[in-house]
């Protein structure tokens, strides 16, 4: 496989990878409270829910409730708060040389802002902001991934996905340095035996 076709294919897998952490973010549970009396059949059940009712359910059917009306998500960050803390975020990592902790969903969270943002211009801006604090943050990502320092350290989806891929990455040129013959393909080169 060409240089080119393996890269294409790491861009190719990291937008599956960003895709799968989306499907996870949907299946974490979140509290809301369910608006009226409700029955839904789910995979041969039928699950009730009850007016004024608090209760965890996974992402996807909260806001799918949220959505026709019956539920509120008491998880869910209002568009002021999230541009407080992206500005908060953004400040602070500019100032530290470590990562900064950020909330597991935030990234996943502020990108569904922009898309559900009506004004293009705040649809920008919101997006310009995020992908400089991920710029900010991928590099240092990158750095402590070459040093595996934050293998057990939590980090957000989105960041996870670009964490496994630096470090699959760096590993993989490590190994391709050691494995390679300079030598060998000097002979080749010069047609030598």
């Amino acid at each position: 496989m060409s240089e080119k076709r393996k890269i294409m294919s790491f861009v190719w897998s990291a937008k599956d990878e960003l895709i799968r952490c989306f499907i996870d973010y949907l299946f974490e549970e979140t509290d809301v409270i369910i608006t009226e009396n409700l029955e839904i059949p789910l995979d041969g059940e039928t699950l009730r829910l009850f007016a004024n009712e608090e209760r965890k359910l996974p992402r996807w059917l909260a806001i799918w409730l949220a959505r026709k009306g019956y539920a509120k998500i008491l998880t869910e960050k209002n568009p002021d708060e999230l541009l407080g803390k992206l500005k908060s975020f953004e400040l602070k990592q500019r100032s530290r040389a470590s990562l900064v902790s950020i909330p597991r969903d935030f990234i996943i969270e502020l990108k569904r802002l922009s898309e559900k943002e009506t004004d293009p211009t705040l649809r920008n801006k919101i997006l310009d902001r995020l992908t400089e604090l991920l710029r900010i943050r991928a590099m240092k990502l990158f750095g402590a991934a070459s040093t595996a320092v934050l293998k057990h350290q939590e980090l957000p989806l989105i960041e996870d996905v670009f964490y496994n891929f630096a470090r699959q990455l760096i590993e993989n040129w490590l190994d391709a340095l050691k494995e390679i013959s300079f030598e060998e393909l000097l002979k080749e080169i010069l047609l030598e035996e």
